[in-house]
Formats: structure tokens, C-alpha cells, sequence
């Protein structure tokens, strides 16, 4: 016997409901580990996503999104059970009291949740409100010292084959240290692990003191699975006992087949 309970304490003899139910494994499920964002004002912040049930590509983008804030959609690509998404507070209309409230979704139009964040936020609330598990609490912090953009904005890897990326460092003033780059990494099986396709490696050249941009070379190997990802490089300045990580905004990676002997 299934019986049906209303969680929000409603129901009643108007209330009618229906049951459906589906193969289990199937449903494909995205979610947060939090369910709000601090980003720096005119910075970019990392929220991190976990997936469950199928392993196809998804794709995550966000709606109503308002004036003075950029979220760049995020793939997660085949094979991918965690991957990061960044928001941007461009600075251009926003303020930094504004608290937007966004909602994610996958490519499924299924809500991307915040499950974990929820239950440990609202452990000993007996009702919820509904809205909570799916939307995301976005606010300004203090700027960092400098902020990280990239050229180009999209990188293309054929198999057996590199593609070089220059991240470019904008500093305040009196900001000179020098800047090391690195991807974003996931937690799998407590540790930690680059956001990165399979057999595929990087290779960075650091921003230097009072430099204005680094590199950053993706190589992919003859068993690199071709298709949509999306990768968050971070750059770290230290300054006396203060360190300073910084990502850049999200960037498209598409890895393309091996070009054969005869194409080239």
C-alpha cells in the first residue's frame, strides 16, 4: 500500500492527487551545495553542482537572472557527475544590498535543487516553505584585488592535439604579486579533483609580478571523449599572510574527434 502525505500540512476533500510512477535510476537529478552565493562586487564566484541518474550530457542555465549580474550556463559532459557553474556581478545596475533570488534549471527543464543545503539549513522546521529547495540566494561581498578574464572565450581540443588560452589579470592599484593559475576541483571520494574531461591535461604559465596575463595549454589524448564541457580556471595571489583565490568566469571546452591523416 502507498499512501500520499501532505507536507506543508494542506489537504482535504479538495485536494486530489496523482502518483506517477517511473523506472528507478531513471530521473536525473542536479544539485547544489548551498542554496545561496556570495560573489565580490565586479567578481565572479563558483557554485559547485552534483548530479545523479543518467550520465549524458546536461546542460545547467539559469532564469530570471537581473540587470548587473552575468551566470554562465555549464555543461556537464558524459561521464561528469560534478561540475561548477560561475556567477558574475558585472557592477553594471545592481546594488550591493540587492539579494536577486535565481532559478536554476537543467536541460531537462527539471529545477536544479538544493537539497542537502535545505535539510541542513531547516533540519528541525516541521513545514518548508516550497520555495526554498529550488531557488538561489545571490549577494555582493567586498572586490578582490583583481579579476580574471580569458581569450578566447571558447576553447576547441582535437584528440591527439592542444589548444593554448591566455587568461589576462586586471589589478587594482598597488596590486603586483605574482599570480599562479590552477582549475577548480570537486570533491571525489575526499579529494580533491580538477574539473577537467577524462584524458585530458593542462599545462600553466603563471601570471608573473606585475604581469598582465598567463597561459593556460588543454591536451587532449587519443581516448579523450569528444563533446560539450565546461572548465573554471582560479588564480591565486598571496599577500603577507593573505591569500587571495580568484576564478574566472566559466569556459566553454569542446573536445572535437581526431582529424585523420588524410584531412590534414
Amino acid at each position: 500500500m502507498l499512501t500520499a502525505a501532505e507536507l506543508n500540512q494542506r489537504g482535504g476533500s479538495g485536494f486530489v492527487y496523482r502518483i506517477t510512477a517511473k523506472p528507478l535510476g531513471a530521473e536525473l537529478t542536479v544539485s547544489t551545495e548551498t542554496d545561496h552565493l556570495n560573489v565580490p562586487a565586479g567578481g565572479t564566484a563558483v557554485l559547485k553542482l552534483t548530479r545523479t541518474g543518467h550520465k549524458k550530457p546536461v546542460t545547467i542555465t539559469a532564469s530570471d537572472v537581473p540587470p548587473g549580474w552575468s551566470v554562465s550556463p555549464t555543461i556537464l559532459g558524459t561521464g561528469q557527475m560534478q561540475g561548477v557553474m560561475t556567477m558574475t556581478h558585472t557592477g553594471d545596475s545592481a546594488s550591493p544590498l540587492f539579494v536577486p533570488s535565481l532559478q536554476l534549471r537543467a536541460s531537462s527543464e527539471d529545477p536544479v535543487i538544493h537539497t542537502p543545503a535545505v535539510q541542513k539549513r531547516y533540519a528541525n522546521w516541521i513545514t518548508i516553505p516550497e520555495s526554498l529547495s529550488v531557488t538561489l540566494a545571490v549577494a555582493t561581498t567586498d572586490a578582490t584585488p583583481f579579476r580574471l578574464t580569458m581569450k578566447p572565450e571558447r576553447i576547441e581540443v582535437a584528440q591527439k592535439s592542444e589548444a593554448k588560452v591566455e587568461i589576462i589579470a586586471t589589478r587594482s592599484e598597488g596590486t603586483t604579486e605574482p599570480i599562479t593559475l590552477s582549475l577548480q576541483t570537486v570533491t571525489v571520494n575526499k579529494k580533491a579533483v580538477p574539473v577537467l574531461p577524462a584524458n585530458v591535461t593542462t599545462k600553466f604559465e603563471p601570471i608573473p609580478k606585475d604581469g598582465a596575463s598567463g597561459t593556460v595549454t588543454f591536451s587532449g589524448s587519443d581516448k579523450a571523449v569528444p563533446g560539450e564541457y565546461t572548465v573554471v580556471v582560479l588564480g591565486t595571489l598571496k599577500r603577507g599572510k593573505q591569500t587571495f583565490v580568484v576564478p574566472a568566469a566559466s569556459i566553454p571546452l569542446r573536445i572535437k574527434p581526431a582529424q585523420s591523416d588524410s584531412a590534414q
